[in-house]
């Protein structure tokens, strides 16, 4: 993977910032853009899944996810 793939898939897709009491604050950063790429890729591979190997659908869905950020950062 490319080093500005990397970096587009380590951004935070849902970031949350809560103000709390006494100026405290407390950040979440949820998932980041590869994880959540390879969830929905997931959810794509599953819609045909007919007793196939989970270990190997979650792998095709990890280098769907790649390739898509490898894609996407060829345009910047």
């Amino acid at each position: 993977m490319t080093k500005k793939a990397k970096e587009r898939g380590e951004q935070n897709v849902y970031p949350l910032k809560i103000d709390g009491e006494n100026d405290s604050v407390m950040i979440h950063y949820g998932m980041n853009l590869r994880e959540y790429y390879a969830g929905l890729a997931m959810q794509g591979l599953f819609t045909n899944h007919r007793n196939e190997d989970i270990a190997a659908l979650a792998s095709d869905a990890v280098r769907i996810a790649d390739a898509l950020l490898e894609e996407l950062s060829k345009d910047e």
